[in-house]
């Protein structure tokens, strides 16, 4: 099993508009407006992947497998005490959850079933977001994490993540550009993007930390 991410939504406003993507292209005719702009999506598409960030502006329902690491033993894995998660995969770290997706731009809500089956909100006074490195953030309790159910899956936080087009850094903006380039470059061959590309982008990325975190 594993942590379950459901997207909720996404802003449809792309990042780059399709006048600066034209420009940025030479891709002037307006015949050619609906490929350019299908191109600029599939462009964020592969920046996202290989920077391992949620690009536009969305929301997300995380549902966290092992719940908060409350102390309450569970047949299937024992004292959750002392871990804390992070998509599919346990992280060290006392009892802080790691966010799932980055940027965070807000947690708007955390809901648990308590120890009880009683579904609870935990009061936003009650945790407190501290932002990192690479632009990923932890979840921790002002005090400790209140009793959940022994069952998984008893912890759902909302969050919104991404960027805006006037807060998008502009190593990502680049980044986005050089792929839409080689895109519409190739366009006329079953290609996938190149691998001078690909190595270039995320040598870019790279340099400014915004790699992908396994």
């Amino acid at each position: 099993m594993a942590d379950i991410l459901d997207l909720v939504s996404e802003s449809e406003d792309p990042l780059i508009s399709l006048e600066d993507l034209q420009l940025y292209l030479r891709a002037d005719c307006e015949d050619e407006a609906p490929l350019v702009a299908g191109i600029g999506v599939a462009a964020e598409g592969v920046v996202a992947l290989l920077s391992g960030r949620v690009l536009r502006e969305s929301v997300y329902t995380w549902t966290v497998e092992h719940n908060f690491p409350s102390g309450v033993f569970s047949p299937l894995y024992g004292y959750g005490l002392g871990r804390a998660f992070h998509a599919t995969r346990p992280h060290s770290g006392g009892d802080a959850l790691r966010v799932a997706k980055a940027p965070l731009l807000a947690i708007t809500s955390v809901e648990y079933v308590d120890a009880s089956g009683t579904t609870q909100t935990l009061a936003p006074t009650e945790y407190r977001v501290i932002r990192g490195s690479q632009n990923f953030a932890r979840l921790l309790p002002k005090t400790t994490w209140p009793l959940t159910s022994a069952q998984p899956y008893s912890l759902k936080i909302t969050l919104s993540c991404g960027y805006t087009p006037e807060s998008l850094p502009k190593t990502i903006r680049q980044a986005i550009l050089m792929v839409a380039s080689d895109l519409y470059i190739h366009r006329e061959a079953a290609s996938e993007l190149s691998l001078k590309t690909t190595d270039a982008v995320r040598n870019l990325l790279a340099t400014h930390g915004l790699v992908r975190v396994a």
